[in-house]
């Protein structure tokens, strides 16, 4: 992860856009966390609307971001909850989605939520690891995308993380 994080901060890698289809994309991030979710006895659910939502963008790193937000929704929720990945246009943006039914992110994490190595109040519920990395990663490579990250969250109810993408990537 820092060697990647370092990778995409010195701008060394290209932006390889090309058209893509963003459902096919996020159903192929939620499809390959569907044996973590069992595992953990959460249900993962697909959100996305019929028809083409299309975007010239670097399929890669949308790829790395949703799996990201993914694999940290999962590794934050207890057994038995549930986390929902979406995706659908938006004002002419594609606009793709993270929740879960987890922990929570306190006042105090959000405020460095996306700064590197930070380690949050939440911890994972399953035993697994955390380099403090992962949000670094998707903050930096959604700004790379020019595109635009929210987040919404409640301790003890969940978190949801926004990601807001032009559908032409100049």
């Amino acid at each position: 992860d820092l060697l990647e994080m370092s990778f995409y901060e010195n701008g060394e890698f290209p932006i390889e856009s090309a058209k893509v289809d963003l459902r096919d994309v996020m159903d192929r991030s939620v499809k390959g966390f569907s044996a973590m979710a069992s595992n953990k006895s959460i249900q993962l659910h697909l959100d996305i609307p019929a028809g083409s939502l299309d975007a010239v963008t670097d399929e890669k790193l949308v790829s790395r971001i949703l799996d990201n937000l993914l694999s940290n929704a999962l590794k934050f929720t207890q057994k038995g909850k549930n986390v929902y990945a979406g995706a659908r246009q938006e004002n002419g943006d594609a606009l793709l989605f993270i929740r879960d039914e987890g922990q929570g992110i306190s006042l105090e994490d959000k405020k460095k939520i996306f700064q590197k190595f930070q380690r949050l109040s939440a911890r994972p519920t399953g035993g697994e690891s955390s380099t403090g990395l992962g949000l670094s990663i998707v903050k930096t490579l959604v700004d790379r995308l020019q595109g635009e990250i929210q987040l919404v969250s409640e301790v003890g109810i969940g978190t949801e993380f926004s990601i807001k993408l032009p559908r032409n990537l100049n």
